[in-house]
């Protein structure tokens, strides 16, 4: 499995924006993504919320490539709590 650590300011604990969560993308996960390996996205401990527009725009260039259901064969959540990463998951099947 390859593990791809999120680092945001440790100040901040909620995550929101579609075009916050693109620059995320671009920056610290897609140079990091093994196409033949499954990807597991690591939110730090200090993240205690996620909004859904931050998901959508995070995920949504792999959502193009795989589609919904596809993007789950290829990557998965990690976060400090279950519910987080369930609302992750809800994020992107809505």
């Amino acid at each position: 499995m390859n593990s791809i650590y999120l680092n945001f300011d440790q100040t901040i604990t909620r995550i929101t924006g579609n075009k916050y969560g693109s620059i995320i993308y671009n920056e610290q996960i897609k140079p990091n993504i093994k196409d033949n390996e499954m990807n597991e996205i690591v939110f730090p401990e200090n993240i205690k919320a996620i909004g859904i527009s931050f998901v959508r725009g995070m995920m949504s260039e792999e959502m193009i490539k795989y589609g919904k259901q596809g993007l789950f064969e290829h990557f998965k959540f990690k976060c400090n709590n279950e519910s987080l990463e369930q609302k992750i998951i809800e994020s992107i099947n809505f």
